[in-house]
């Protein structure tokens, strides 16, 4: 039995003795890599308003009616800085002159859209919200403004030499019977956001 004890003291200092030597030997065994951490800044995508939606001079009637300023038929590339002169399209209820002598010629808003060269954007229009005109000449109801769209859809591409394109955009013009005679204006937001 003494000699199970001393034999059993002797592994005990053993042990002991090899311990921190283990413990080394384990740390010895670890390893460490680097990881690389990188970013590409690209420039702010920006959203430049070139021309108005314009529907031109209109001609009200009895019967409430509405206009359309189509843009879908638009090529890509026949949208540039120019101004396009479009006639809207009438939904009834409505007349437009084709003399556009004393205002402004009917056409699409013109935007252009710039940024990191070859990268997608999308396009947020107004959606099922109704965008009031109104007239500071006579007190009148105003004019309601919906069914947005642009010729590109809701997406693009920032192409060219300098990463940039050019969209129109259209709508559709709500006018009550015998509307007030008046130059009515408004506001519609427009915008654009990378993919």
């Amino acid at each position: 039995m003494k000699n199970i004890r001393v034999l059993l003291l002797f592994v005990g200092v053993l042990m002991i003795g090899l311990g921190p030597s283990l413990t080394e030997r384990v740390r010895a065994q670890s390893n460490q890599a680097a990881a690389n951490a990188s970013a590409n800044v690209v420039k702010p995508i920006k959203l430049d308003k070139l021309w108005p939606l314009s529907f031109g001079i209109l001609v009200p009637t009895s019967a409430a009616g509405a206009v359309q300023m189509v843009v879908s038929d638009l090529a890509v590339d026949a949208v540039t800085q120019a101004y396009i002169n479009r006639t809207p399209t009438p939904l009834g209820g409505v007349t437009v002159l084709a003399n556009q002598e004393g205002g402004t010629a009917p056409g699409p808003a013109i935007f252009k859209a710039s940024g990191a060269k070859d990268y997608f954007f999308g396009i947020t229009l107004p959606n099922n919200i109704l965008v009031q005109l109104s007239t500071t000449d006579v007190v009148a109801d105003p004019l309601l403004l919906d069914n947005f769209i642009s010729n590109i859809g809701l997406s693009g591409q920032l192409t060219g030499g300098i990463g940039q394109m050019y969209f129109a955009v259209g709508a559709t013009l709500h006018l009550e019977a015998h509307q007030a005679a008046g130059s009515y204006t408004g506001d519609f937001p427009v915008t654009v956001f990378y993919n």
